[in-house]
């Protein structure tokens, strides 16, 4: 999409983000505190957990299993 430069997919590797919402990263057992996080105007994941039916769509196949590992994770536990 262009938002994210080298030194923020660097990082986003380091961490082993698997995907985001919304543009907001996570990895397999949590969000993650990235500047590229800070720079995006829209809901953050703690509004959206608060949210009490939330629809959620994966766009490709490739997007499958991180997006079975966020069902699966604590992320959409609070």
């Amino acid at each position: 999409m262009g938002y994210l430069n080298k030194t923020d997919l660097a990082a986003l590797h380091e961490i082993g983000a698997i995907g985001d919402i919304l543009s907001r990263h996570f990895n397999a057992e949590e969000t993650v505190d990235l500047p590229a996080n800070r720079r995006v105007i829209g809901l953050d994941l703690a509004t959206i957990h608060a949210i009490p039916t939330v629809i959620a769509v994966a766009g490709n196949v490739i997007m499958r299993p991180p997006f079975w590992q966020l069902c699966g994770a604590a992320l959409l536990l609070y």
